[in-house]
């Protein structure tokens, strides 16, 4: 009876609420202000939250896996005990199990995984797609013609300054996103059988990603491609490796900018700084932590910064080695789990779906030592798709 009620378009419609209600205010953080919309969305969240915890206590309760990305966020909010700023982390932390611990769940008790995928694939494609083609239609073709001339260097800061204050008022937050939108892209791609439809959607997404010079994400981008081009099965490599040369000519692109002033060149230096100061705050409280989410009043007067620039750094600077360890164990059991069912599926078209994840994963891993995208609370939606990709791989019914 209980199981009649929670239909497969419920299910999906849940799901969608869900990650509009993560995303919106993180897209548009400046129409987020407006209380009557904030007060909607966290609404939204609690409701679709209590909902999938509800199923899944009936279900599903006896996951260890799931358990203990339960304390890893009673952590985040109980940290307010100890914290240099309480109402921060207990804020933050509140936010973070109200919203990703639902999508951590949902992710590994869905009876169809390999679907929720691909759906969530479609979904993310689509949005894609209308941001960047929203972002060069304000932009219009002059603007196209003076990027690629490279004539102005002002006029290029200039729209790149425009594009990330736009949409998620950050160029490697707006970099991030388009890498999450082109991966999900890529995905859908490689597997559809028109496959020219599907590159026209993938197509403005780069062309913005040019926009946000950011290195740390480009990087990203083309280990995940290089990993997906080796994983996968002969037949798909061809256009795997298309995208491949395409990123590489993007990194020669990235070196041109960078000698032509385009590209600050202080960027490693910057957050080798900032490094050195997160291992000097981990160290003044080993065990517990400075308290989650308050690295930015850890930093803000010493370095005119609101993050440490590396997950793993920000996880023990705030969370102590109790945090960190159950962290590591979040990226760890995961992925042992995806190799295992990989070598399982080599043969079959599961691999397909199993190959991008865990490049997705590599890629995540790689970018997590020059950014906190994925710990940082202003950016929840980042770490819910990590989340959801991650307790994917842990879900019985996957692939």
């Amino acid at each position: 009876m209980l199981k009649a009620i929670f239909t497969e378009r419920l299910l999906f419609l849940l799901w969608y609420c869900l990650l509009v209600a993560i995303l919106l205010p993180q897209m548009f953080y400046y129409i987020y202000q407006i209380f009557p919309f904030a007060l909607f969305i966290y609404t939204l969240s609690l409701l679709v939250g209590i909902f999938v915890l509800f199923r899944f206590f009936l279900f599903f309760r006896k996951s260890l896996f799931i358990l203990l990305i339960f304390f890893f966020f009673l952590l985040t909010i109980f940290s307010s005990f100890w914290s240099v700023n309480p109402v921060a982390s207990f804020s933050n932390g509140f936010i973070f199990f109200l919203q990703i611990l639902p999508i951590a769940i949902f992710s590994f008790s869905f009876e169809k995984p390999k679907k929720l995928l691909t759906n969530t694939a479609f979904f993310l494609l689509f949005l894609g797609f209308l941001s960047s083609f929203f972002l060069l239609f304000l932009l219009g073709w002059k603007g196209l013609i003076s990027f690629f001339s490279f004539k102005n260097v002002e006029l290029l800061n200039g729209i790149s300054y425009f594009f990330s204050r736009l949409i998620f008022g950050n160029p490697n937050c707006l970099a991030f996103w388009l890498f999450i939108t082109i991966s999900f892209t890529i995905f859908v791609l490689i597997q559809a059988q028109n496959k020219w439809l599907f590159f026209l959607f993938l197509l403005p997404q780069p062309i913005v990603f040019f926009f946000t010079f950011s290195r740390a994400t480009l990087i990203s981008l083309f280990s995940f491609l290089v990993c997906f081009f080796f994983i996968l099965k002969n037949e798909k490599k061809l256009l795997i490796l298309v995208f491949v040369i395409f990123i590489g000519l993007l990194l020669i692109t990235f070196s041109g900018w960078r000698s032509k002033g385009i590209i600050p060149v202080s960027g490693i230096s910057g957050r080798m700084e900032i490094w050195k100061l997160g291992l000097q705050f981990w160290k003044e409280n080993l065990i517990l932590g400075k308290g989650f989410a308050t690295s930015p009043w850890l930093l803000w007067e010493k370095v005119q910064n609101v993050h440490f620039h590396n997950n793993f750094l920000q996880i023990g600077a705030e969370l102590g080695v109790f945090g960190f360890l159950l962290y590591l164990f979040l990226w760890i059991y995961p992925i042992r789990i995806g190799l295992r069912k990989l070598n399982e599926n080599k043969m079959s078209e599961n691999v397909v779906p199993l190959a991008f994840i865990l490049s997705f994963e590599f890629a995540i891993f790689l970018n997590s030592f020059f950014e906190s995208l994925i710990t940082y609370p202003p950016f929840p939606f980042f770490p819910a798709i990590w989340f959801f990709l991650t307790t994917l791989l842990v879900n019985p019914y996957f692939p």
